[in-house]
């Protein structure tokens, strides 16, 4: 065969201008043959997912290599790139067709309109199919041991449940121990964090892991997720298995996590892209679009919408949605994959949650060839913890409606100004001294922000809140209190394996910084304070007590990479036309971070600060 002419995709059917489109797709028809080496060769079938006889899809990475063969398409060649060339090459069956889904050769790849409308029922692909086959690669030595020991592990989950975090990796016998290296050096593989692959699994009826000619059921290997990650935490921090022990977790039905209100969903938008920001994606606004399919907001588009609209329109989007299952309906313009907006539109729908997730690697500038100040970069990994859904800063108690409402939302058209946000909000203070950045939550260059020494007889009071000492509320700020003591005690609870009481038994009667968690976090800094009055002046280290576990954890926690900052006390008035935004804070003040503050302003009561309006670049 020669390649004499480029491959001509045949057009989809045309969207429907009125009522639901199915979705419309292609299947590889993978021809047979007897030989590995012999050329790939396949038809493309137009079919509509949803109602078609069954086929299997494929979830792999497309690598960064150059094509090195070619798929015969009615004698045309389309160039393949090599993982896909060894994945068809390992699927391909001696004496029957196989019927296959794959992305790159199922989508017209150079049409961005046909793009977008597939990305749109890339959820449906993967949820229709028979099964989806997760290719990890060509097969090297240690991948069967690594598969043996995760079925091994799987099948005893019952009996290891409750200690399988804390026994990983201890007391094993030289066979094991090399087999978990083997099971190690799996997870390093490049699937493991593209984006993509998140989708594609958890929409899955059922998925196969396949090395090579080897397979594995994929909850089997999953399963193994918590001991690997306890053994590479002692070397590295490993944020993408956070991601899949949660997609495990949610899908095994004798874990005690709680499923998702939205079925098919493994969270809300802003959690799924956070907890995702350590995967990669070759078009960064793919970042985005590859959770759709498996967020809240993406499943059922109203949770998009204020709560009053939510309620309203829950019931016609539910009714909608059986009779005739459309992606598209509800969903606001600016949720919609569209591979015709620039990365900035994409990343910036202007829900306001959002500004928690903004971290700066580097100052921010107003170039106009760079990102404005308040759009996060997704595509960057995570370098702090976020604050979000912590504290009531900026929405009114009982309303959980936000004050610091926006003067250009796309939600309801498109942004007059897509690279300004105009919000209101009120002004709270002047930065008047900032520290170096923390790189392991608690260290002596914080100190140099005071004019006198910290952790000292006679400490000033903290002038916000003048029954606390000053360091009990330098202390406080560094852990994010109450929020950094929960979160400490979900992860040493999970870490432990006690899934079904990872949250404390009492977060339910705390309320705006007052409750039996903020009881135990003013015993737990001052059991610290006592410990560093001990150490103080001696040569040998004194190990602090394990009765500041969970503080300690809290600050290493929410004060990795950032700053510790003063203010002068006093509101200084700020004259400037705009503002950039350099990311969310904790500020040790009850009244500003759970409302209060924000309520005088909304209603005008006695002592509410001016209503400002801010315009950030």
């Amino acid at each position: 065969m020669a390649a004499d002419a480029p491959f001509q995709y045949q057009p989809l059917p045309p969207a429907a201008e009125l009522g639901r489109t199915p979705p419309f797709t292609r299947i590889i028809r993978l021809a047979s043959a007897p030989n590995h080496d012999d050329p790939l060769i396949a038809a493309l079938e137009l079919v509509d997912v949803s109602n078609t006889t069954p086929y299997e899809a494929l979830s792999y990475t497309w690598g960064t290599d150059p094509p090195s063969d070619y798929l015969w398409l009615s004698d045309i060649p389309l160039p393949i790139k090599p993982n896909l060339e060894a994945a068809l090459r390992s699927l391909r069956l001696p004496n029957m067709v196989r019927r296959l889904w794959v992305d790159a050769v199922c989508i017209d790849q150079s049409n961005v309109d046909e793009k977008s409308r597939q990305i749109q029922y890339m959820r449906l692909v993967y949820k229709h199919s028979a099964r989806v086959i997760v290719w990890l690669g060509l097969k090297t030595p240690g991948v069967e041991q690594a598969f043996e020991i995760a079925s091994r592990f799987s099948a005893a989950m019952d009996e290891l449940e409750g200690a399988a975090a804390s026994t990983a990796g201890n007391d094993l016998d030289p066979e094991t121990v090399e087999a978990y290296l083997y099971l190690h050096d799996l997870f390093e593989r490049p699937y493991w964090t593209r984006m993509w692959c998140i989708q594609e699994v958890v929409a899955a009826p059922w998925a196969i892991v396949r090395v090579g000619e080897l397979e594995i059921s994929f909850p089997e290997l999953m399963s193994t997720t918590l001991m690997v990650t306890e053994w590479r935490a002692k070397v590295a921090i490993d944020k993408p298995f956070v991601m899949w022990h949660r997609i495990y977790l949610q899908r095994h039905p004798r874990r005690p996590l709680a499923p998702s209100k939205v079925p098919g969903s493994v969270g809300d938008l802003l959690d799924v892209l956070q907890t995702a920001r350590g995967f990669q994606a070759t078009d960064i606004r793919d970042k985005i679009f590859a959770v759709m399919g498996i967020c809240d907001e993406g499943l059922m588009p109203v949770l998009a919408l204020t709560q009053i609209l939510r309620s309203a329109i829950t019931s016609v989007h539910d009714f909608v949605q059986r009779h005739g299952p459309d992606p598209e309906w509800g969903t606001p313009r600016a949720l919609r994959p569209n591979y015709g907006k620039d990365a900035v539109t994409a990343y910036s729908p202007r829900l306001l949650d959002v500004l928690h997730h903004v971290q700066h690697n580097t100052d921010p500038t107003l170039s106009q060839d760079e990102y404005p100040s308040w759009v996060p970069k997704w595509f960057e990994p995570a370098t702090c913890f976020p604050f979000r859904g912590a504290f009531l800063t900026g929405i009114c108690d009982g309303h959980f409606r936000y004050f610091a409402e926006i003067h250009d939302n796309p939600l309801r058209g498109e942004a007059l100004r897509p690279r300004v946000l105009s919000l209101d909000g009120f002004r709270v203070d002047i930065i008047d001294k900032v520290s170096n950045i923390m790189t392991f939550g608690f260290s002596d260059d914080k100190l140099t922000l005071f004019s006198f020494p910290m952790f000292a007889p006679n400490t000033p009071a903290y002038l916000h809140r003048p029954a606390e000492p000053l360091e009990m509320a330098f202390c406080n700020a560094l852990a994010a209190s109450p929020l950094g003591f929960i979160t400490a005690s979900v992860i040493r609870n999970s870490r432990w394996g006690n899934w079904s009481n990872a949250l404390p038994a009492n977060h339910m009667q705390e309320r705006r910084g007052e409750g039996p968690i903020t009881d135990e976090c003013q015993r737990e800094i001052s059991a610290f304070l006592a410990h560093l009055a001990e150490a103080r002046g001696g040569e040998v280290p004194v190990p602090v007590p394990d009765a500041c576990t969970a503080f300690m954890g809290a600050v290493r926690m929410y004060s990795l990479n950032r700053r510790v900052f003063l203010t002068r006390g006093g509101r200084d008035e700020v004259v400037t036309d705009h503002h950039v935004l350099m990311g969310a804070c904790y500020v040790r003040d009850n009244d500003i971070m759970w409302g209060v503050e924000t309520e005088k302003v909304l209603f005008g009561k006695p002592g509410a600060l001016p209503r400002v309006t801010f315009e950030l670049r």
